[in-house]
C-alpha cells in the first residue's frame, strides 16, 4: 500500500471512532496484483436523514465502497454503492457509481 492509502485507512478508522456507531468499516482491502486501489467497505447510519420529497429513499444503513487510488489525497477515491436501487438519480453515474464532487462553477464539475 501506498503512504496515501495508509492514509486514507487511518482517517477512516479516525471518522469511525468518532461516529458513534453511525460510521462502520466493514473491509478494508489493499491493492494487489489486479488493481491498484485501495477498497474499503463502509456502513452509514441512514435513519435520522431527512427525507426529501422525490429523494431517495435511504435504508436504516446504507454500504458503500470506497476505491482509494495510490496517489490519495491528490487523486479523488471513487465511492459506488453495492447495489442498483439508486439508478437513475441525481449524482449516480453507471448505475452505482456516486459522483461527490462538489463544484462553484457547474462548467467545471467533474461529474
Amino acid at each position: 500500500m501506498t503512504p496515501g492509502q495508509e492514509l486514507a485507512r487511518e482517517e477512516l478508522s479516525e471518522i469511525e471512532a468518532a461516529s458513534q456507531g453511525a460510521f462502520e468499516v466493514l473491509s478494508f482491502l489493499p491493492p494487489d496484483e489486479n488493481r491498484c486501489s485501495a477498497i474499503a467497505e463502509i456502513s452509514v447510519a441512514c435513519s435520522d436523514m431527512p427525507q426529501a420529497e422525490g429523494g431517495i429513499k435511504l435504508r436504516h444503513r446504507e454500504r458503500f465502497r470506497i476505491f482509494i487510488p495510490p496517489d490519495f489525497p491528490f487523486e479523488i477515491p471513487s465511492t459506488y454503492t453495492t447495489h442498483q436501487r439508486f439508478a437513475g438519480s441525481p449524482h449516480v453515474q453507471w448505475q452505482r457509481h456516486l459522483c461527490l464532487y462538489q463544484s462553484s462553477s457547474p462548467t467545471s464539475a467533474l461529474c
